[in-house]
C-alpha cells in the first residue's frame, strides 16, 4: 500500500512537472552554524559566522507545488575557547540543495514553506588557532581527518515578493557522521553532526 501511494504521488508530482514554469535566479546570505554532539562529552562549543551564495533554479507547477534545486557555496562550523589556544574550526562545501516548496498567495506576497534535502562536499576544512601567545598563532589544515561527504535535510521558509525577490530563512540538520577534528573526544557510539541557520536574499530573473 505504502509503495503504491508513493508511486501515485511521484506519478502525480511527475504530471504537475510537464507543464512546470521555470525560473532561474541566486541568492546569497548568513550563516549562523555549530556542531550537534550526540554522546557523553560536555564540551561548550561556539557559533561560526559565516556566509553562503549560490545559483537556484525553479520549476513552477499548477498544484502550487514549486520545486527548487539551489548550487551553494557554504560555510559551517563552531568555535571553541581552550585553556592557552581558541580554535575556530572552518568548513565550507560545495552544497545542493532540492527544495520542495508549497506556495501560499496573498495577494501581494508569497509565503513559501519548504522542506529541502541536501547534500554537501567540504572544500576547506581547517582549525585556525588563536594562541596565547601570538607567535605561535596558525591554521592546520583537518581536509584528511572529516569526512568530506555530508548530507541531511533544511526545514525552511521563503518569502516571495515582487515576483521576482526572495527573503528566506532555513534550518539545516546534518545527518551525517562526520569525523570531528582529535581535540574532541570521542566514543565508538558518538555522533557529530552540522547544524545552524541560513537567512537569504535572492533574485528571481
Amino acid at each position: 500500500m505504502k509503495k503504491a501511494l508513493i508511486i501515485i504521488l511521484l506519478s502525480v508530482l511527475g504530471l504537475s512537472l510537464v507543464n512546470a514554469e521555470s525560473a532561474f535566479g541566486m541568492r546569497g546570505g548568513l550563516n549562523i552554524s555549530n556542531r550537534e554532539f550526540s554522546g557523553d562529552s560536555n564540551l561548550s562549543t561556539g557559533d561560526r559566522t559565516g556566509f553562503h551564495v549560490g545559483l537556484l533554479a525553479q520549476l513552477r507547477t499548477e498544484a502550487n507545488i514549486i520545486i527548487q534545486p539551489e548550487l551553494l557555496y557554504t560555510q559551517k562550523g563552531y568555535t571553541y575557547d581552550g585553556v592557552l589556544v581558541d580554535h575556530e574550526y572552518n568548513f565550507d562545501y560545495v552544497e545542493l540543495p532540492v527544495a520542495i516548496k508549497y506556495d501560499i498567495n496573498l495577494k501581494g506576497f508569497h509565503l513559501q514553506p519548504y522542506v529541502a534535502p541536501q547534500a554537501g562536499y567540504a572544500v576547506i576544512a581547517k582549525d585556525i588557532q588563536d594562541n596565547i601567545l601570538d607567535a605561535l598563532d596558525g591554521e592546520a589544515d583537518l581536509s584528511d581527518e572529516i569526512k568530506r561527504i555530508n548530507y541531511g535535510v533544511d526545514l525552511g521558509l521563503d518569502i516571495m515578493v515582487l515576483d521576482d525577490l526572495l527573503l528566506g530563512a532555513r534550518y539545516q540538520i546534518g545527518l551525517a557522521d562526520l569525523d570531528p577534528p582529535i581535540i574532541i573526544p570521542l566514543k565508538d557510539d558518538d555522533i557529530y553532526t552540522h547544524r545552524g541557520w541560513m537567512f537569504s536574499i535572492g533574485y528571481l530573473f
